[in-house]
């Protein structure tokens, strides 16, 4: 049965975004641009990141290592963060590709999408990650595939038929006797 835990009551702007890392916190992307981190046991505000300036944070994406985090948003940027502050002391961002060193609190470089971000999703071992993009004024949409590794684009597919989310599908191949 579904009950109410608690309300999470800080926040100004509307939520456009969740995503739980693990089972300790909660991010929280919001219209006014900023990530908000709490901690799930007594739903404590932990940190509250600027993560998109010129525009509201569109999704937020956890790595399977529960390490890393990926944001997109309206002010068409990518942020890559490393979420062991939370658990133990750092957060990086990639948005634009940003990267963000929380510990010393800034930035740590920026890459521009040039397009607005809207979804991000890593694959089950965390080694892709892909962003839907929307092009050409909203009437294309884009899907880049990114190595981790390579930090670049490895494919891309363009669409005129409108996605809504992105995501990566484990395939089993068994063999047939």
């Amino acid at each position: 049965m579904n009950k109410l835990s608690t309300k999470l009551i800080f926040l100004t702007e509307t939520v456009t975004c969740l995503a739980f890392a693990g089972k300790t916190h909660l991010l929280s992307g919001s219209d006014d641009g900023q990530i908000a981190i709490w901690r799930t046991g007594n739903w404590q505000l932990e940190k509250i990141l600027t993560a998109h300036r010129d525009g509201g944070v569109t999704a937020i994406a956890i790595h399977p290592s529960g390490k890393l985090c990926l944001s997109v948003g309206k002010d068409q940027s990518l942020k890559y963060n490393h979420l062991e502050f939370y658990f133990v002391c750092k957060f990086t961002e990639f948005s634009f590709c940003r990267t963000w060193n929380l510990v010393k609190g800034r930035s740590a470089y920026t890459t521009n999408l040039h397009a607005q971000g809207e979804d991000v999703a890593f694959s089950e071992t965390g080694e892709l990650y892909a962003v839907l993009k929307l092009i050409k004024g909203g009437a294309q949409f884009s899907v880049d595939v990114y190595g981790v590794q390579v930090a670049g684009v490895m494919y891309s597919i363009v669409t005129d038929s409108r996605a809504s989310c992105v995501t990566f599908l484990k395939v089993i191949i068994k063999s047939l006797k």
